[in-house]
């Protein structure tokens, strides 16, 4: 058996180093892939915020009810357009 092991043991050895290599470079792959999923959500954020910013200022220089204007103008129905 002892005869048996020392013959195959390179083959052993050189399995066993593909095997941790895959695994290796597997993990590697998941991290980066990872990281990528990281930076496009921070730059996300980056962008959100800077529109947040955008929008604040834009409010704040309106007149007093402006917004409320707006968001009527936007987003109610117009009583005379449906018949109504």
């Amino acid at each position: 058996m002892t005869a048996l092991i020392a013959e195959f043991w390179p083959y052993l050895a050189g399995g066993f180093a593909i095997v941790l290599t895959y695994f290796g470079v597997r993990m590697k792959g998941k991290a980066d892939g990872k990281q990528e999923v990281r930076d496009q959500i921070n730059k996300q954020a980056v962008e959100a915020a800077k529109e947040s910013s955008h929008v604040q200022a834009k409010i704040d220089r309106m007149p007093d009810g402006g917004a409320a204007a707006e968001l009527r103008r936007k987003w109610m129905r117009n009583k005379g357009a449906d018949g109504g």
